[in-house]
């Protein structure tokens, strides 16, 4: 969904919101512990962050486009050998550490 704020407002009442509770103020903010985070060190350079989760551990995220790429390049498959192993690599389930990808083909249209 892509949405264009037509009905956008400035004048924000925080007694209105019914998520005013769920805002990150200092009292429940944690430190990210970045020793639990899974990360995939071949690849590295698609890295774009950390996903932090209200009900769960923070995540590593990853730029699938970057990632197919290094797999290309750098480990030398083809582009249908690449997209099954990213592919198989998202499918596996490594826990709720595991990292997140990000397409971010729907930019380019």
């Amino acid at each position: 969904m892509i949405n264009n704020f037509e009905n956008f407002s400035w004048e924000y009442n925080p007694e209105e919101d019914p998520y005013v509770k769920r805002q990150i103020t200092p009292e429940n903010t944690k430190a990210v512990r970045y020793e639990e985070i899974m990360f995939f060190n071949q690849l590295h350079e698609a890295l774009v962050g950390v996903v932090e989760k209200p009900d769960g551990p923070p995540i590593a995220c990853y730029d699938s486009l970057k990632s197919l790429a290094i797999l290309q390049d750098e480990h030398g498959l083809d582009e249908d050998d690449a997209r099954m192993a990213l592919n198989q690599l998202m499918d596996t389930d490594l826990g709720p550490t595991a990292p997140c990808f990000l397409d971010t083909t729907i930019l380019e249209k």
